[in-house]
């Protein structure tokens, strides 16, 4: 059963980092150059220092997370009640 299961998560890790590193320019041009050409520590540095693939602030911040009544943790954030209707 451990073989199983090792195996199972070792298909797991590997199509994570496919995906990770499929993605990256740096992986591609060592792609280009030959099928199993190093790809260069410096091409991956740079790729990964870009400042436009870097996140916003809102996508950084890690939302504030309390638990519920019923003892499940959920995201929560200010409350801004919505306006019914006009001013009176």
């Amino acid at each position: 059963m451990s073989t199983v299961y090792g195996s199972a998560l070792a298909t797991t890790q590997l199509n994570i980092y496919q995906r990770f590193v499929g993605r990256t320019p740096a992986y591609r041009v060592a792609l280009k150059r030959d099928l199993h050409a190093e790809i260069y520590l410096d091409e991956m540095r740079d790729d990964f220092t870009k400042v436009h693939d870097t996140s916003e602030v809102k996508q950084v911040v890690k939302p504030k997370v309390v638990c519920s009544h019923n003892g499940q943790f959920v995201a929560v954030k200010a409350w801004n009640p919505r306006v019914l209707g006009g001013k009176k």
